[in-house]
């Protein structure tokens, strides 16, 4: 009763002060949807910033395309030696009531000294409404 668990080995210290923030847009012209997302996470250690846009349209009932931006800057006190760019093209085609079939690629946007750029990523979701 009451203890406190171990840190976790690599973790933050328990005693650090943090903050988020961040803002959040959404605006649709006909068919066409926009979201945008932005956050800055704030310790002692430094700070992060993300950001995600994605436009679709509505391309008939049932089915949405779309593209997608992400923005992930690890450590914003260091200069542009840790930025993430990742693009990407979604379907989401609603067939049956209550059910969303999603298909997300994205790709890893190239910078030589970074392993992970350059590759594709396939998602499949399967989002079922109760």
């Amino acid at each position: 009763q009451g203890e406190t668990p171990p840190a976790v080995p690599g973790g933050e210290p328990e005693d650090a002060t943090e903050w988020r923030a961040g803002p959040f847009l959404w605006a649709s012209l006909g068919r066409l949807a926009y979201l945008g997302e932005a956050g800055v996470r704030r310790t002692p250690q430094g700070g992060q910033l993300v950001a995600y846009h994605e436009l679709t349209l509505l391309a008939l009932r049932g089915l949405e395309v779309g593209a997608t931006y992400e923005f992930m800057d690890r450590d914003i006190d260091r200069a542009d030696e840790d930025v993430l760019h990742r693009a990407g093209v979604s379907v989401e085609l609603f067939a049956l009531p209550m059910t969303e079939l999603h298909l997300l690629v994205r790709r890893y946007l190239a910078r030589a000294d970074r392993p992970e750029d350059g590759q594709d990523e396939v998602v499949l979701f399967l989002h079922v409404f109760l």
